[in-house]
Order: C-alpha cells, then structure tokens, then sequence
C-alpha cells in the first residue's frame, strides 16, 4: 500500500510539472454570481390540467478554483450558495378537493405541509384559482472540465452536486380558500420533510473570458444548462407531499382509493421529480501562472481587454 501511494504521488507530481511548463499553465481564484431559471419536472403535477409550470426567478453566488493545464484545458470546481424556485398556476373545477390541516403557519410542524394528506378533505370553490411556488435552499458544488480555443471562448461540461439545505412553499388563492377558519394564504412555508437532502446535476455549458490587460485579472461570461439525475421528491403545486409514505409514518392518500370521498386517488402513482435549467453567469478571477506564458506576462493568452 506505502508502495503504491509513494508511486502515485510520483506519477501524479511528474504530470503536474510536465503541465506547470506548457503555456497558459496556473491556478484561477476568484467570484462568480448567476440568474437562472429553473424547473422542477413531476408527470403528475398537470394531471388532470388542474395545474402547470410557471416561469420563476432563481440565483447562486459563490467562489470558484480552477487548475489549467494548459491554455485550452482546464479543470474548475465552484462552490455555490443559491435558491432553486418553481413557479405553479392552478385553476380548480366544481368537484376538485385538496387535503387540509390546521396547521399554524406561524409556527410550522417540519413533518407537515399546509396542504399535506394528514388531515380532512376540503372542497375548492368552482373556479377558484392560485399561484404558488416552491424555493429550494441549495449549496452547489460543480466540477467541470474545460475545453477552450486557447483565444478565450471554451466549453464545459462535468457533474454538480447540490445539498439541499431548506424549502419553504408560498400559495395566494383568488377565492379565500381554505376555509375562513384558517389563513387564506401561506407565505415561506417550511415544506422541507417534503424533498431529498441531495441532488446530481449533469452540466454542459458555453463561455468566454476576458483578459484584462496583462494584470492577471480576467472577467468570465457564461451560460449553463442543467439536468437532475436524482429524484428530488418533493411536493405539488398545492403543497402536498409527492412522498408515497408521509414524515410522520402515515401512508400518503393521494395514491389512495379512498381520496376523496371513495372516487380514486388524486395521482395514479409515483412519479419522480427531476429539476432542469439555465443560468447566466458573470465572475471574475485572478490568474497565477506557473510555467511559460510566451511573453505574456500573467495571462493565459494574448490579452483580449487593455487596461489604461
């Protein structure tokens, strides 16, 4: 085992100075922020055509560490805090129930959702509408393999994990529901019981960056496209839980005969979850050769940007 770490490091330490000698060769530290627009993608949320996707707005920030190996290869690993969140329209017909529990807003049970399968049927008014939304709290890690022209644009793609920290849901119904006896509207509601702890994401993606001057710093551009690999679980456009057993233990009735009032399940069965997106992104890093850089003091390239 001595032996074959001691050949590893070797091997290892012969590849990084054989790279640390080829032009564009160093390190990148340095910040990056995004928007993007991010969707949560369940079969069963527009059963029915009872409810449907809605555009939202989401963000990340964070730092970023890369290793180039050169002037067209690279590898970079983000560390990013941000918010994935899901936007939902409804529209309820004459015959349309929900699951309702008196739950107190104010001082939510983790273990349940105010719409939640734990408690009484309720009736939707005919033609009642709401707009609701889910917002995951996430720490991302992506780590990406970059592959540029040597002149600045690249491409990359590589794998992302995400642990998710938190999720709240946020409903507005047109019409008052629920009833008068409880809130008609739920603000940041704690659904987190609701989703998985963790996320894999496939990326590809498509960017530039821009050498200021020969002072080492460079502004980086790009866009990223997204795909979930793991179930996340979670929770409808009305706040129920999609999860076919519930926090507490109990069996979810959505997927049961007897919902509601003996006509047949809400949903016919378990559908996973699976989140997709997009970002634009916008950083900035500092550049630390290690080798060679042709003459071009502490860039990666010929400079792109002059600086006066």
């Amino acid at each position: 085992m001595k032996k074959l770490l001691m050949t590893s490091i070797a091997v290892f330490s012969s590849f990084f100075l054989l790279h640390a000698q080829s032009d564009g060769a160093g390190f990148e530290f340095g910040v990056r922020g995004a928007v993007a627009s991010n969707w949560l993608f369940n079969s069963n949320t527009d059963q029915g055509g009872m409810s449907s996707l809605a555009a939202a707005v989401s963000y990340n920030y964070g730092v970023q560490v890369a290793y180039n190996f050169n002037e067209k290869c690279a590898i970079e690993v983000n560390l990013l805090m941000g918010t994935i969140t899901q936007g939902y329209t409804s529209k309820f017909g004459t015959n349309d129930y929900l699951e309702y529990q008196p739950n107190n807003p104010s001082s939510p049970n983790p273990n349940m959702n105010p719409l939640g399968s734990l408690w009484s049927q309720q009736p939707i008014k005919n033609q009642e509408t709401s707009t609701s939304s889910v917002t995951l709290n996430v720490t991302g890690i992506p780590v990406l393999f970059r592959f540029g022209s040597g002149t600045g644009s690249y491409f990359e793609i590589g794998p992302e994990y995400q642990m998710i920290n938190g999720a709240t849901y946020t409903v507005n119904y047109s019409n008052g529901y629920p009833p008068p006896s409880a809130p008609v509207n739920y603000s940041n509601y704690n659904v987190s019981g609701a989703w998985a702890k963790s996320n894999i994401q496939g990326v590809i993606g498509f960017g530039n960056d821009f050498q200021i001057g020969e002072s080492g710093w460079n502004i980086i551009t790009d866009i990223r496209f997204y795909y979930g690999l793991t179930d996340l679980i979670g929770c409808d456009a009305h706040g129920q839980y999609f999860s076919p057993s519930l926090p507490n233990g109990s069996t979810n009735e959505l997927y049961t005969a007897n919902y509601p009032n003996n006509s047949g399940p809400f949903y016919s069965g378990y559908k996973r979850t699976n989140s997709a997106g997009a970002s634009f992104n916008l950083g900035i890093y500092y550049f630390i050769p290690l080798g060679s850089t042709s003459g071009h003091g502490r860039c990666k390239h010929a400079p792109s940007v002059k600086s006066h």
